[in-house]
């Protein structure tokens, strides 16, 4: 064997380690790579050949693009597909998909400000009505940087033309959370006061999970500010109304509430005699389950 042929074998060798081939491990194991090769003189340049091509391959790769945040819905958008489930499920009777909306809201939380909550507003509310000028004016007016914020966003999709109760009462639940966020109580508390006066005059299956929030957010910013005693009979009221409507989830959640309301006083007694006359029921929350088993009394053993 020329020692010509040996060193074509031996740079074929390393050329096919360094590309992979971890099957070729020996001389011998070239063989058949130096003998496929027609010409000598193509066998001589084969790994020049290859590494031009993968340097070729190389450059075709497209780069990396800067601009992805581009792509990436706005907090505007996401509310509007919200709005769009929302919808959805109030015309097909779907609570589920009430639910998932409000799970996704809850992502959201520490994304809302005043500028995109005003253009949900101007989206999901007939202008003009009262529920859209008393949610507006809880919002403060941000300047001209951040009223462009979704411009172009808030062209692509047309405001609704009949606001539906579900999205009404989604709005005030929104605007209800930002205030409570931005530690405004005083203002959360008349918030929440106006959309529990709404709801009473709501009764819609699809509206129950909504409703199951707000009663929740009327009590935390009454306690906020330590009037939690002021809303007792009026929790008391919509306990009443959620039974007379079959409403269970909000039955839970009201129960819960004064429940925490009486124990937050030390009004042991009056507590556990509302625990022991409400109706029972499947829970429908594990969350709401597991409070009520937490105000149960202890057994006469464990009372030192």
């Amino acid at each position: 064997m020329g020692s010509f042929e040996e060193g074509l074998r031996l740079r074929a060798i390393v050329w096919a380690r360094n590309a992979g081939w971890s099957k070729v491990l020996i001389q011998s194991d070239a063989q058949s790579l130096v003998d496929s090769i027609y010409d000598l003189a193509a066998a001589v340049h084969w790994e020049s050949f290859c590494k031009m091509t993968q340097d070729v391959e190389m450059k075709e790769l497209p780069a990396p693009s800067n601009s992805v945040s581009s792509a990436v819905p706005s907090t505007l958008q996401h509310l509007k597909e919200i709005a769009s489930l929302i919808e959805t499920g109030a015309y097909a009777r779907e609570v589920r998909r009430i639910v998932r909306a409000v799970r996704l809201t809850i992502a959201l939380r520490r994304k809302l400000k005043a500028s995109v909550l005003s253009a949900f507003l101007n989206f999901s509310l007939v202008p003009n009505s009262e529920a859209h000028t008393r949610l507006s004016s809880y919002l403060p007016k941000e300047d001209e940087h951040d009223m462009e914020v979704d411009t172009a966003t808030s062209a692509t999709l047309a405001p609704v033309k009949h606001s539906l109760p579900e999205l009404e009462i989604y709005s005030y639940l929104l605007v209800l959370i930002f205030l409570i966020d931005q530690k405004r109580y005083n203002e959360a508390k008349a918030c929440s006061s106006a959309s529990i006066a709404r709801l009473k005059n709501i009764n819609r299956r699809t509206v129950d999970v909504l409703a199951s929030r707000l009663y929740f957010y009327y009590s935390y910013s009454y306690e906020l500010t330590g009037d939690l005693a002021e809303i007792r009979g009026n929790l008391l009221a919509l306990h009443r109304i959620a039974t007379l409507r079959h409403d269970e989830l909000g039955q839970e959640t009201l129960l819960n509430l004064l429940l925490r309301n009486y124990l937050h006083y030390n009004l042991y007694d009056q507590a556990e005699k509302l625990r022991s006359k409400a109706p029972r029921f499947e829970a429908h929350s594990n969350q709401q389950a597991t409070r009520i088993s937490l105000t149960r009394p202890l057994p006469s053993y464990f009372i030192i």
